[in-house]
């Protein structure tokens, strides 16, 4: 089976990133009130500088805090909590998918998943089933039977049969 993600590899990754940036952006919040209170108790009678930088270094800590939690963390979130769940027994194994075709992209907080589409029969009816590629550039031939090993619709393991 060909694996589009390591799931042990991908599930450390995002662990560590997502606890590495949180840990930054309080270091960074605690750093900069450390320094804003420092300047404000050794500032002289002429206190003015001091609390022109205390301001914009205050500043530059919401745009930046403001940023990080509009652009970045959803996407840290996210795979953390994705990955977080995603074992080897948690995944959906579907024996003869075929591939019809790639629809267009549908983001899902914030994350780009490339949606293809797979039929499959049961019993004297077809149904098309929706499932999502991330991160990858995989590519399926169309019409050819896939065995997918998928969590929650993204596609983990496939194998063409």
């Amino acid at each position: 089976m060909e694996k589009l993600i390591d799931v042990n590899k991908e599930k450390k990754a995002s662990e560590r990133r997502f606890i590495i940036h949180i840990a930054l952006i309080l270091l960074l919040f605690i750093s900069v009130i450390a320094v804003d209170i420092i300047l404000l108790f050794t500032s002289s009678l002429d206190y003015l500088p001091n609390l022109i930088i205390d301001i914009v270094i205050t500043c530059l800590l919401v745009i930046i805090v403001f940023f990080y939690f509009i652009n970045i963390f959803p996407l840290d979130f996210y795979y953390y909590r994705l990955f977080k769940k995603m074992n080897a027994t948690s995944l959906e194994h579907h024996r003869r998918l075929k591939y019809l075709k790639e629809i267009e992209q549908k983001d899902i907080e914030k994350v780009h998943h490339r949606v293809l589409q797979f039929s499959y029969v049961e019993g004297e009816n077809e149904y098309v089933l929706n499932l999502y590629v991330l991160d990858n550039d995989v590519n399926f031939k169309e019409d050819y039977l896939y065995k997918i090993d998928a969590f929650q619709n993204i596609i983990v393991r496939y194998e063409a049969l």
